[in-house]
């Protein structure tokens, strides 16, 4: 059985802050995104939202609109994310 790996804590920090933003509203300009999480440096932010996207949490729309994938968004309408 081999052991799965989650990001650094560092890592999972940026990961939460995109994914509660989203949670919120589904769909997202980067720019809007980028404004709300300023704290984060934009390098930081972008390997973030391709570290969910590799892993199917957020879906690219165009280059400037990502939004949670439609599993995530299902998830989040049976009540199973709990934020």
């Amino acid at each position: 059985m081999t052991e799965h790996r989650g990001p650094s804590s560092e890592h999972r920090e940026v990961e939460r802050a995109i994914f509660v933003r989203l949670l919120s509203r589904h769909y997202e300009r980067r720019t809007s995104l980028q404004a709300a999480l300023k704290h984060i440096e934009p390098s930081r932010l972008q390997a973030a939202l391709e570290r969910l996207q590799q892993q199917g949490v957020v879906d690219t729309l165009t280059a400037d609109s990502i939004r949670l994938s439609t599993c995530a968004q299902h998830l989040d309408d049976l009540g199973l994310i709990g934020i």
